[in-house]
């Protein structure tokens, strides 16, 4: 406990404009300690939501006319093509896909559902960012690449260093040339 006669610290998250006022540097570093490990125990996966459905999607480029970005987020993680929900690009070089969000959000995972009938091959080396920058590649990256391991799976999680703010979220292909496929994107939030 803090005695009486030590002035409280405010604690205000890295993502905000607001400075922290430190008063008794000290308790208020144990105060932080406590408060940011508190948070972390708090928010599980089972607290998450997924944001997603109410954004914006774009891609560098589009299949077919009637191929839209937003079958990404359309909240159906059918991974299959023949169930029109997946986006698909053409093979661009570095292919690209991303929503706006139309907001910040304090994001902590993302889940990418892979498609599984033909190719699930072309998400080789994709990684996925989150930032506030229209430029997806000034965003933070959350989780790995993924590997030739990881091709197979349905679902991708790629988890970010803690909650990364973003307003923006992509998954792109690193240093590759091919058409990008996914069948669902969820950005998940507390």
């Amino acid at each position: 406990m803090l005695s009486t006669d030590i002035d409280p610290c405010t604690y205000i998250d890295r993502e905000s404009a607001i400075v922290m006022r430190v008063i008794k540097a000290i308790h208020c570093v144990t105060l932080l300690s406590a408060i940011l490990l508190v948070k972390i125990c708090l928010v599980t996966s089972s607290d998450l939501v997924n944001v997603a459905t109410s954004g914006t999607a774009y891609q560098s480029s589009n299949l077919q006319d009637t191929n839209d970005p937003n079958r990404a987020i359309d909240g159906n993680t059918n991974s299959a093509w023949s169930g029109n929900s997946c986006s698909h690009t053409n093979p661009d070089q570095n292919a690209w896909w991303k929503v706006d969000l139309g907001k910040p959000y304090a994001v902590y995972e993302v889940i990418v559902t892979n498609r599984q009938d033909c190719c699930t091959g072309r998400i080789l080396n994709a990684e996925v960012r989150v930032g506030n920058n229209e430029d997806i590649g000034s965003n933070i990256r959350c989780g790995a690449l993924v590997g030739a391991d990881r091709v197979n799976d349905e679902t991708l999680v790629f988890q970010c260093d803690g909650p990364v703010a973003g307003r923006y979220v992509s998954v792109q292909l690193v240093d590759r040339q091919d058409n990008l496929h996914v069948c669902e994107v969820q950005v998940m939030v507390p």
